[in-house]
């Protein structure tokens, strides 16, 4: 019950956060399309891009990440069992985590919107000409995925094979 207890409630706290923040991202991204584009009704993201992005894109990895997270190796938690006290003081799965990932996720959309924008006609506008929204949405959806994935590895605290 210690060791995976422990296990169990860290990796659904996290898996929830994940969640939340994957989605709210790529809502608000469009969202900033839209005041970007003077709310002309627009969509931003080709359809089947943000279907496959919780299809395949963003849960296959989340799934194998969080399935075998662990944050301490089960002997530490059998010797210590005062580590699972963390679940009965809300440690990990509380408001103001779940606020701050909200939080990452607004700014994170900002970032990739706006210097996307930017970047793209920096780099891509170079001979004078406008590019359409089709390819800004696909380059900046692919950086959306790669953010999102990058993430999930930057809260992982057990790496193996399954991971990468």
């Amino acid at each position: 019950m210690f060791t995976h207890g422990r296990w169990g409630y860290r990796r659904v706290s996290l898996f929830i956060y994940y969640y939340f923040y994957k989605n709210i991202l790529l809502v608000f991204v469009e969202l900033y399309f839209a005041f970007y584009s003077g709310f002309s009704g627009q969509s931003f993201f080709p359809d089947f891009l943000p279907l496959c992005y919780n299809a395949l894109w963003t849960s296959w990895p989340c799934m194998f990440c969080y399935a075998i997270e662990r944050d301490v190796e089960e002997e530490t938690s059998m010797k210590c069992p005062i580590l699972y006290e963390a679940g009965q003081k809300m440690k990990y799965f509380n408001l103001k985590n779940f606020w701050m990932w909200i939080l990452y996720a607004l700014i994170h959309g900002v970032l990739i919107f706006y210097i996307g924008l930017e970047c793209i006609e920096i780099f891509l506008a170079k001979d004078g000409k406008t590019h359409d929204n089709w390819l800004k949405s696909t380059i900046l959806f692919s950086v959306i995925v790669h953010v999102v994935t990058y993430k999930i590895y930057i809260e992982l605290r057990y790496w193996n094979i399954f991971n990468l």
